[in-house]
């Protein structure tokens, strides 16, 4: 009477689960660093203070239609809700930077120019990359005390409140 004992194998080993995991950790650690959400975010931030930008500049045209000339506060100001009285029933609320808000630099920087007929809005772009950020722009329009470099890329302020802050996007008059 030979009897033979059958072995089944059901599952995985030890082993050959380890082995699954670990390749499984490298992937996701290679896919995270590909994605950077660092860069990501900046990303989003920065859509956000571009599309809020357009936001003042169509608010803007709609206060020059009624009054033939844009607000104009004693110097180049952060925009927000008090700096600008006169703004206010044009913009129910002024967008503020996602991060800075309208008290820490660099903010959204509003100048305009001596006889209210143009103006620039600045803002600062986090991403390292962004393509608004880093191509040649006009020249602002209505340009702060500051020093723009000469391939008119960033503009860095040098007085006021955000002396010292550099902005590398602005829109002007359209």
């Amino acid at each position: 009477m030979n009897t033979t004992i059958e072995l089944r194998r059901e599952g995985f080993t030890l082993i050959e689960l380890l082995v699954v995991i670990g390749v499984l950790g490298i992937l996701v650690s290679a896919l995270v660093f590909l994605i950077d959400p660092r860069v990501q975010f900046d990303k989003a931030r920065d859509a956000e203070r571009k599309s809020d930008l357009v936001q003042i500049r169509n608010s803007l045209e709609t206060y020059y239609q009624d009054h033939n000339s844009y607000p104009s506060p004693a110097s180049a100001v952060c925009m927000s809700n008090t700096t600008i009285a006169s703004f206010r029933p044009y913009m129910a609320t002024i967008p503020l930077d996602p991060i800075r808000g309208a008290t820490n630099c660099p903010c959204y920087l509003y100048s305009v120019a001596s006889n209210s007929q143009s103006y620039s809005i600045f803002a600062h772009l986090d991403a390292p990359a962004d393509y608004d950020a880093l191509k040649t722009k006009h020249a602002p329009l209505s340009q702060p005390a500051g020093t723009l470099d000469a391939s008119m890329t960033q503009l860095t302020v040098s007085t006021g409140t955000c002396a010292g802050s550099t902005y590398n996007y602005w829109v002007n008059t359209p």
